[in-house]
């Protein structure tokens, strides 16, 4: 089984590529900075990276670094996520992992598992909600000329640059060791962001520290 089988890897060094430069237009504020268990959105998401053994980078404006806790920051270009991870990319050593910031609910060793599973791919992608999650997923070197190819043709959307790479899908039952398909939930709302809280506190799908 994928999850068993990768439980067994040493962890992989790599970057955690943090998005944190969305407009957050249906939650009406700045994501990022939201409190949620005690932490913001973005200290949450750099605080996992870490925990899966990655070196955080936080894609996105400059911040206090008490919002970051010490982790360096690029600026994101404000042209999406594509570009945004282009930029992450070129910056730094890869492996990659992309982490957008309001999705708080991930684990690392979920995300520890998806890194190692890159193998001879070009990308590891989790497929849960009904969608596959290209902003919770790891990324191989290939992948930068990947995006930089789709970037040149006037591609915008991460699912078609994605769509060109030798991708692993990952469904859900393989993660099922870490949490269901929830651990996914993407935080565009006050809704949103009130549902994760009371997973949190529910303690799922976040392991104890």
């Amino acid at each position: 089984m994928y999850a068993a089988r990768m439980s067994q890897i040493a962890s992989t060094a790599f970057t955690g590529l943090v998005l944190a430069g969305g407009r957050s237009t249906r939650m009406g504020r700045d994501k990022a900075s939201l409190p949620i268990a005690g932490r913001t959105l973005l200290l949450r998401a750099v605080e996992t990276i870490r925990r899966a053994g990655g070196t955080p980078v936080v894609l996105g404006p400059p911040r206090p670094e008490s919002e970051s806790h010490g982790a360096r920051f690029l600026d994101d270009p404000g042209e999406g996520p594509l570009q945004a991870l282009r930029v992450g990319m070129s910056g730094t050593p890869g492996p990659w992992f992309a982490l957008a910031c309001d999705l708080p609910l991930l684990k690392a060793e979920a995300i520890g598992a998806l890194v190692a599973g890159l193998e001879d791919h070009d990308a590891v992608v989790p497929r849960a909600l009904g969608r596959l999650q290209v902003l919770a997923a790891a990324y191989a070197p290939p992948a930068l000329a990947a995006f930089e190819r789709a970037i040149a043709t006037g591609e915008c959307a991460m699912q078609a640059a994605v769509a060109g790479m030798r991708v692993r899908v990952v469904d859900p039952d393989a993660l099922r060791e870490w949490g269901d398909e929830t651990m996914f939930l993407n935080v565009n709302t006050p809704d949103d962001l009130r549902d994760a809280a009371d997973r949190l506190a529910a303690g799922h799908p976040e392991r104890a520290a």
